[in-house]
């Protein structure tokens, strides 16, 4: 049995939106589920340009333990967060790198902690080494960012190559993505008014046919025009696309409407409510990540945690989150034929994969992952 441990998070947390608060939520509750003290520094104001309301998703609580001290664009209030982080003389400082950008805001932190609290460890999770565009200056953000930090976790063997070229092996912990669970708690006080009527009607409409899902927000390099093409060689496949569409993906979500699989097609076309996550990934018999370039998927965990089968691209780290055969299918990426073929396959063995997934599920909880993290005090 492990020590009891004072941790400070740093990062989104509810009721903000996005896959690194979703995490991060995650990751509160499980170590404090686990006896540990556990304070959140939260982002009060993360976005440059967006105002706080339209980041918050009000159907999430706020965390009873965080601080919502953080402001990109206010050093005082990074000044503010390592003092209160440091209040705590915490075993461990646990924050998340996701972009470059958030580098000198860590470096404020970072240093005023080591200085205040000397003895504490301060741990990376490591979601995207690298950005997934081109970043002016990325090389030198990720130098200033990565100072006082004692270890970093990634989630993909390919991650962890490409850290190496920044700091040491033997300072990187090579963990995996765990499922989110916390959505099934939810399933089961679904809330009425969470659930989408027109999608409802729409599946109504069509019943008996394979559903395909594509969740998450449409940025080109996700692949969507990739899962379109397979689409048209599925042809009793439906496809429900949850998730708001970039300006970049409009065209060709324009072009699907109007095309002969338009009907096939439901388009979620804004952010999903952390409330309506059951109910979409409930209605799905295959998740779709056809990515072009990728780390790893939340997305994957979010669907094994309703035993939904997976078929993804060969890119990044996906080959580690699905297991070929057993969870779902990987196929090369960009060859849309293939793709359709594995769609075809995994909806066929569905009920095989559901039990594979079955198999997976305690080797990627958080408790063990949480274990990983808190292996580096020792």
């Amino acid at each position: 049995m492990q020590h009891s441990r004072k941790v400070v998070l740093v990062g989104p947390i509810s009721p903000f939106k996005g896959g690194i608060s979703a995490f991060n939520t995650s990751l509160s509750n499980e170590l404090s589920r686990s006896g540990h003290d556990v304070h959140s520094i939260a982002w009060y104001n993360g976005m440059a340009g967006v105002s706080r309301d339209e980041q918050i998703d009000p159907s999430m609580p706020e965390q009873d333990n965080a601080h919502y001290l953080l402001k990109w664009y206010s050093p005082w209030s990074w000044f503010r967060a390592a003092i209160q982080s440091a209040s705590y003389y915490p075993d461990m400082l646990i924050a998340h790198w996701t972009l470059p950008e958030v580098a000198p805001m860590y470096a404020v932190i970072n240093s005023t902690l080591k200085r205040l609290s000397p003895n504490s460890k301060i741990v990376y999770i490591v979601h995207n080494v690298n950005p997934h565009e081109p970043h002016i200056g990325a090389g030198y953000l990720q130098k200033l960012g990565f100072r006082n930090v004692s270890c970093f976790m990634v989630h993909a063997h390919s991650e962890k190559n490409n850290l190496s070229n920044y700091v040491a092996c033997h300072r990187i912990i090579n963990g995996f993505h765990p499922i989110y669970d916390r959505y099934l708690e939810q399933s089961q006080s679904a809330n009425v008014s969470a659930i989408d009527a027109q999608l409802v009607t729409w599946l109504a409409e069509k019943p008996d046919r394979p559903v395909l899902l594509f969740f998450g927000f449409v940025k080109p390099y996700k692949g969507l025009d990739l899962l379109l093409q397979a689409l048209n060689r599925f042809d009793e496949a439906l496809l429900i696309v949850a998730g708001q569409v970039s300006n970049a993906c409009k065209p060709l979500r324009d072009q699907a409407k109007i095309s002969n699989m338009g009907k096939r097609i439901f388009w979620m076309d804004r952010y999903i409510a952390e409330e309506q996550v059951p109910e979409i990934f409930s209605r799905a018999d295959i998740v779709a990540l056809p990515y072009r370039s990728c780390t790893q998927s939340g997305v994957a965990c979010l669907a094994f945690a309703f035993d939904v089968p997976v078929v993804a691209t060969d890119i990044g780290g996906l080959s580690e989150s699905v297991d070929n055969g057993l969870t779902g299918y990987i196929v090369p990426g960009g060859d849309w034929c293939a793709f359709a073929q594995a769609l075809k396959r995994a909806y066929s063995k569905r009920d095989y994969l559901r039990k594979g997934i079955s198999m997976v599920k305690e080797k990627n909880s958080w408790s063990r992952y949480c274990e990983m993290l808190l292996s580096c005090l020792k």
